[in-house]
C-alpha cells in the first residue's frame, strides 16, 4: 500500500451492517481528517482486496486490483477509481457498464435500474450514487469508476 499524501490515513470498513451490493473495494481508505481532505489521494499498488465487473456483468469480488486510487474532498466529492488486470470477458469486445445498464448480479440485486454504486464515507456513513462505470477490454482490463458528490446523491424508493 502506497499513499499518495504525506498525512496519516485512516481506513474505513464495511462490516456488512447494511444490506448493501458493493460496487467499489470493501476498503477505501481517504486522507485523516486531522490532516485534512484536500491533500490528496491515496493509492494502492497492488490492492488484494478490491471488487469489479466482469465482461458478463458479474460482480467478481475479492479480485487482485494493479490499481486502486481513492478521494475525499472537504467539498464533499468521493471519487474512487479501480482497475484490474485478467477479468474474465468471453465477449471479444469492450463491455461497458453503468447505472442503467448494470449487469446481472446488479440487476438480480436491485430489481431493475437504476442501480447505484457505493462508497463508504470519511465518518463510515453510506454513500450512494448513480455516477458510476465500469468496463472491461477483451484482453481482460478491467476499470471501475464511482464518484459521488451530494447532489449525485441517489435516494432509494420507499
Amino acid at each position: 500500500m502506497v499513499g499518495c499524501t504525506d498525512g496519516p490515513t485512516a481506513s474505513l470498513s464495511n462490516e456488512n451492517d447494511h444490506d448493501v451490493l458493493v460496487g467499489t473495494s470493501s476498503r477505501i481508505v481517504f486522507p485523516s481528517a486531522e490532516e485534512g481532505f484536500a491533500k490528496g489521494a491515496v493509492r494502492y499498488i497492488p490492492d488484494e482486496n478490491c471488487g469489479v465487473l466482469d465482461g458478463e456483468g458479474h460482480f467478481v469480488w475479492p479480485i487482485d486490483c494493479r490499481n486502486q486510487i481513492s478521494t475525499y474532498s472537504q467539498n464533499g466529492n468521493a471519487h474512487v477509481v479501480v482497475k484490474a488486470s485478467g477479468v474474465f470477458n468471453p465477449t471479444g469486445e469492450v463491455v461497458r457498464w453503468d447505472a442503467y445498464n448494470p449487469g446481472p448480479d446488479m440487476l438480480a440485486y436491485y430489481g431493475a435500474p437504476p442501480a447505484p454504486c457505493w462508497l463508504l464515507g470519511p465518518e463510515g456513513e453510506d454513500l450512494f450514487t448513480l455516477n458510476w462505470s465500469a468496463q472491461v477490454t477483451p484482453s481482460g482490463e478491467a476499470t471501475f469508476m464511482c464518484h459521488y458528490k451530494k447532489q449525485w446523491e441517489y435516494q432509494f424508493p420507499d
